[in-house]
């Protein structure tokens, strides 16, 4: 993390692809931003962090089934909100 901030994008007598492997670095670190969740999915944390304070024995398979209306909620997506 802390090699991070030594790159510079700007610079001009070093690339960043250079400044990279001087670094050892990876240059997909450099570029990627990490996107905020959607407004959805923020919701259906809130739902979900419910019904854990409810029942904290609630399992994946269990949030499915409370979310059985919703045909959009399966359990990869679920499993990956509850991390």
């Amino acid at each position: 993390m802390m090699r991070r901030r030594l790159i510079d994008l700007s610079h001009q007598e070093l690339s960043v692809m250079g400044q990279c492997k001087s670094l050892d670095l990876n240059r997909s670190g450099i570029y990627y931003t990490a996107q905020p969740e959607s407004n959805f999915n923020l919701s259906l944390m809130q739902q979900m962090d419910k019904w854990m304070l409810d029942d904290p024995t609630l399992g994946v398979l269990s949030m499915q089934d409370m979310f059985c209306d919703q045909d959009i909620i399966n359990v990869t997506k679920i499993r990956r909100l509850m991390r």
